[in-house]
């Protein structure tokens, strides 16, 4: 169960990942948009290549654990995202 919720939580990040990229580089919409999902689709095959070998390595079990915590440590990355808006109010 904790891994499907993992999944879903890391699926539900991808809209905001664009926006936010699209936000950085609005005069290259285009660009951005095919660098994240090819950034994306290529770090999540090697992703899941890195995670059976380390199933094949520790198992299975113990992998599932590992990136049943991953989302965690996206949270962690994302809380220091500046955006436009943020710095507008720290000022």
């Amino acid at each position: 169960m904790l891994a499907g919720a993992s999944g879903a939580a890391l699926l539900a990040s991808f809209a905001v990942t664009m926006v936010v990229a699209q936000e950085l580089m609005p005069q290259y919409l285009g660009l951005v948009s095919g660098l994240i999902l090819g950034l994306g689709f290529g770090t999540g095959g090697l992703g899941t290549a890195f995670s059976g070998f380390l199933a094949d390595k520790i198992g299975l079990y113990q992998v599932f654990w590992i990136l049943a915590l991953a989302p965690v440590l996206g949270a962690v990355l994302a809380a220091f995202i500046r955006t436009e808006r943020s710095e507008k109010q720290k000022t």
